[in-house]
């Protein structure tokens, strides 16, 4: 097999920004009871949403960990890039039901184990100007996956912790289509979180910190 590559649009110019360190809690269960309380409420209606992903805690030896996938090289839109969980939703679909039933077709997850959190939001990709709502859900561990290789060549782990952001997490102010974007980027060893999905993980620990402090 070829060796990845993950091709990034090239910036006019490119500025490097410091990014404040994450005092996040120490546990999954702290994680999860303080995302139960701040996310807001998963909405009843899509409205203008017609795509929808998940973001999935699980418990990791007590500290909490945070599951992606590497999109397969095969698909139209974006080809080996990570993202969470999810896609388009069906008709008459919620966006929780849509979510949590492309968790299943994707990697394998049993709705069922999910625990759904809350609603962390809209967010859209540049490229395909895609918009897609965000939930939150947690697991009591790591459970057993299959992914579905037409979709997902592999599952990522991130581990929610201050120290590990601290030194996989960076920020760069990048010149495009005319204006100046903030961008961030988790180096995950094999592969780099960036673009929507790294700025959802980014909500996901300010919101994490905001509730720590």
């Amino acid at each position: 097999m070829s060796a990845f590559v993950q091709e990034l649009p090239l910036p006019l110019h490119r500025v490097r920004i410091p990014t404040r360190g994450f005092d996040l809690p120490g546990s999954h269960e702290a994680c999860r009871e303080l995302l139960r309380e701040r996310l807001s409420p998963i909405p009843a209606e899509t409205g203008s949403l017609r795509s929808a992903v998940a973001a999935l805690l699980f418990n990791s030896d007590g500290a909490c960990g945070l599951l992606l996938t590497r999109r397969s090289r095969g698909l139209r839109a974006h080809p080996n890039e990570v993202s969470f969980p999810g896609g388009g939703l069906e008709e008459g679909e919620g966006i929780l039901e849509g979510a949590l039933r492309e968790v299943s077709e994707e990697i394998g997850v049993d709705p069922s184990l999910v625990e759904p959190l809350g609603f962390l939001g809209v967010a859209a990709t540049r490229s395909t100007k895609s918009t897609f709502g965000c939930v939150v859900g947690t697991l009591d561990g790591l459970p057993e996956m299959a992914p579905n290789p037409a979709e997902v060549e592999r599952v990522l782990v991130l581990p929610v912790t201050g120290a590990y952001m601290g030194t996989h997490l960076t920020g760069e102010l990048w010149y495009l289509d005319r204006e100046w974007r903030q961008l961030f980027f988790i180096d995950a060893g094999e592969d780099l979180v960036w673009g929507a999905s790294a700025y959802l993980v980014v909500k996901l620990l300010a919101l994490l910190q905001r509730a720590a402090t």
